[in-house]
Parts: C-alpha cells; structure tokens; sequence
C-alpha cells in the first residue's frame, strides 16, 4: 500500500490511494513510558505508521499482552508524555565530567564561557526530538539534567539558582 505523508499543523496526516485521511495515533505504554508503536486507524482497523500494512488482531493482542497499559493516543500527546517521563532533575557533576561532555560534540546553544560566571550548553545530539542533555556551570560548580531542549540560557539559569 502506498501512502503520502504531510505534517500539518503538528498532526502527521496520511493520505491513502483512495483519497482517505488518517491522523496518526500513538501505542503508548505508561509504565514503559515509551511509544511502542506508531499506527493509523481507519474505522476500526490498525495499519502500521512504518509499512502501512494492517494489523491483525492477533497481532494487536499479542502487543496488548505484552504491554497490558497499552493506550491509543493521538501522536504529539504520546510524545509529549514520554519526553515528560525522560526529563531528570538537576544534579551536581564534577568539573571532568562538564568539560568531557563540552568536547565529546560540537556543543548546541553554548552560551556563557570561561570568562563568565555561568555557562550553559545542550549535548549536540538530542534524547528526543524535544529532550537534551543540558549543561550548566555557575561559578566553579557543574550540573546536568535532561529537559526541554528549547530552554534558554537565562531560563536554565534561574532554574539552577532557584535549585541551589
């Protein structure tokens, strides 16, 4: 089955030969926190977001199964509980570790440096889409935790000073 995508307006829609469209859904389990399977649903019919073949019953049951919290959420809710599930506090790492981290990749967002008081970097490779490593130095102390990765300088450093 051939199948045209679009992103419109956030919802990733599909167009199927006959003309249908279809918003994509999201197999969401909680507990995993994690999207086990993107789908589109047409009446009562699963079809598979990656090859767009149908999914059999029995393959939806065994999918239940193995995860029985499953839920069918639309896609950006689904995303945006799973990046909330990943994102971790702040904590205090060692100089070595910052410095490791600064030069693994070319640093994304850098701002600050050596001659400031802060500094803050996002790790140049996302978690997700939206969720990344960040980085932050105030004075002679470090610390990491993985959030939003929209956030900027002055926002990651109001949230460490109200941290410390």
């Amino acid at each position: 089955m051939y199948i045209d995508s679009h992103r419109i307006t956030g919802w990733l829609l599909f167009i199927t030969p006959k003309g249908d469209y279809m918003i994509l859904k999201a197999m969401y389990s909680e507990s995993f926190a994690n999207i086990i399977q993107y789908v589109y649903v047409k009446d009562s019919t699963c079809y598979c977001a990656i090859t767009g073949q149908e999914l059999s019953l029995e393959i939806i049951d065994s999918i239940f199964r193995r995860y029985p919290d499953l839920q069918l959420l639309d896609a950006d809710e689904a995303e945006k509980l799973r990046d909330l599930s990943l994102m971790t506090q702040w904590k205090e790492i060692s100089k070595d570790r910052f410095d490791d981290m600064l030069n693994m990749l070319y640093p994304a967002d850098w701002k600050g440096g050596a001659l400031s008081d802060h500094e803050t970097f996002k790790y140049a490779e996302g978690y997700t889409n939206h969720i990344s490593y960040i980085f932050a130095r105030i004075k002679n102390r470090y610390f990491e935790c993985r959030s939003d990765r929209n956030k900027s300088h002055e926002t990651i450093i109001h949230e460490l000073q109200d941290y410390l």
